[in-house]
């Protein structure tokens, strides 16, 4: 197994109530040599970033990049879509701006994931639906095809920024994807972006991998109402559990990697944490897929009573626990 983290989990965390951040931003060099129990790290890439003291970093820290971000989302060029503009000056930037990125994956040997996070619409008749569509698949299709050695890994949400966005859901990503008809290009599932839609996680996941489609996972957690991001595993342990389990069995070979913002807590103890979850979990479905189908419902108990669940967050039919963990692994001053 594979395990990354996304490096945004140290920066200044800003929102739209504290647009300066709830915190300094931290050093590459010194986030990267204070990682532990990871092999790889990814980050959004940036014209201001400095690409080669992290290479130099993650080098000496023996670390892989295991994929790097396209900003689609925080230029205000941006704010009416960008691979599916309707306007083909703003497209063809927003292509050449991944164009670089894909040149930077290739030199280090990573994924570009993409989340069109402008890509959508918030008013009635706002949007030309099938222009739009059309104008997606056709700028995948190119990025696929600039450089056909580097993966390319569409990552679909929701909602947020955009009212809606495109895509929205696993359907409406594999679709795209199918129509651009690229070997090199893929899906990345964020299970926060997957639970906000109200998605079955491993239905999701199952579905990609049917079409050999499932090029990366983002990992956190939410209360299924919005992207929170939380430490991974600290409420949907069974879900997670199965979704890992389903995983293994159709021979996920690609990165687990944890996409968290911890706002207000210590971020090198939330990936920490995060970690310890997915270790735990994954070892307990590795575990279960050698159980015969016909038994997997009798063992099954015996993992739960493993997960050592604290007490239901929400008590009417909705399976999230409390993480195991003392709280204050996490939630101690940054």
């Amino acid at each position: 197994m594979k395990i990354s983290a996304g490096l945004w989990a140290f920066g200044n965390m800003a929102d739209r109530f504290a647009t300066g951040g709830y915190r300094e931003p931290l050093n590459i060099t010194e986030v990267i040599g204070g990682l532990t129990g990871i092999s790889g790290v990814e980050f959004n890439y940036s014209p201001a970033l400095p690409i080669e003291e992290l290479k130099s970093a993650c080098a000496e820290k023996g670390l892989s990049i295991s994929s790097i971000g396209v900003d689609l989302f925080s230029d205000p060029k941006w704010k009416f879509g960008a691979l599916s503009s309707e306007d083909p000056n703003v497209r063809q930037q927003a292509l050449e701006h991944t164009y670089k990125v894909i040149d930077l994956a290739s030199d280090a040997g990573a994924l570009v994931n993409v989340w069109p996070g402008q890509d959508g619409y918030d008013y009635p008749f706002q949007n030309n639906y099938p222009i739009r569509w059309q104008n997606m698949v056709e700028s995948l299709e190119k990025l696929a095809d600039y450089n056909k050695s580097v993966k390319i890994s569409l990552e679909y949400k929701p909602r947020e920024p955009r009212v809606h966005e495109v895509p929205g859901n696993m359907g409406e990503a594999l679709l795209m994807v199918e129509e651009a008809n690229r070997r090199n290009l893929g899906i990345t599932i964020d299970v926060g972006h997957s639970l906000m839609v109200g998605e079955g996680l491993s239905h999701a996941l199952s579905l990609a991998l049917s079409k050999n489609k499932l090029f990366h996972l983002h990992l956190n957690d939410n209360f299924g109402l919005g992207d929170d991001d939380l430490a991974f595993g600290v409420v949907h342990r069974v879900e997670f559990l199965e979704m890992i389990y389903w995983a293994i069995k159709l021979g996920y070979d690609g990165w687990y990697s944890f996409d968290v913002f911890p706002y207000r807590e210590n971020p090198f103890r939330t990936i920490e944490v995060s970690t310890k979850n997915l270790l735990d979990l994954y070892e307990k479905a590795k575990k279960l897929t050698g159980v015969p189908d016909t038994q997997i419902g009798e063992r099954i108990s015996e993992v739960l009573q493993g997960l050592r669940r604290v007490n239901p967050i929400f008590q009417s039919g909705i399976k999230c626990l409390q993480s195991y963990f003392a709280f204050s692994v996490v939630f101690e001053p940054t």
